[in-house]
């Protein structure tokens, strides 16, 4: 490295510099001997031939299992998609039914609730004074199991009480 010895001397000629992209020259370390190619005693096998039985790789026991493995994997992933189709199909159908039977139960119901509406209009003669009791007829008063969870006996009692005596409002 020249860090302990003494400065070179400047009359000194510099070495010479090779040019990399010099192709016809020798390398300096190829004219020393200090270069020497590992591949030169090999010799060179011909690819050019008709000889295609080495681009076949050889079948062996693993390449068997391999290919084997192989092709029942893409065997079940056919089944598998088959399957999946099935079933998409299979829960659009049903997905079908339920909002056709949804759509039905609710035309049914609405023509139900007219028909309710229009009797009801039809036995009253006019407009009530007071409106509890439209409200008092559409609930059930009477109707008391041990299954309620809570105790509606007070809003039973006011309904009632409201129908009996409405409450005025001054206009």
């Amino acid at each position: 490295m020249g860090f302990t010895n003494d400065a070179p001397v400047a009359d000194a000629a510099p070495a010479p510099v090779s040019d990399p992209m010099s192709f016809g020259s020798a390398s300096p370390m190829e004219a020393s001997g200090g270069y020497s190619d590992p591949f030169a005693g090999m010799p060179v096998k011909d690819t050019s031939g008709g000889d295609y039985s080495s681009s076949i790789p050889e079948v062996t026991a693993l390449r068997e299992w391999e290919d084997k493995h192989r092709q029942e994997l893409e065997e079940q992933e056919k089944k598998e998609e088959n399957l999946k189709k099935e079933r998409r199909a299979e829960a659009a159908k049903e997905i079908k039914t339920w909002y056709d039977e949804r759509n039905e139960n609710i035309a049914k119901k609405r023509s139900t609730n007219r028909m309710n509406e229009e009797a009801l209009s039809d036995t009253k003669t006019g407009p009530s004074t007071n409106p509890w009791e439209r409200v008092v007829e559409l609930i059930d008063t009477n109707s008391r199991t041990a299954d309620e969870a809570r105790d509606v006996s007070r809003m039973r009692a006011l309904l009632i009480q409201l129908k009996s005596s409405p409450v005025v409002t001054a206009a």
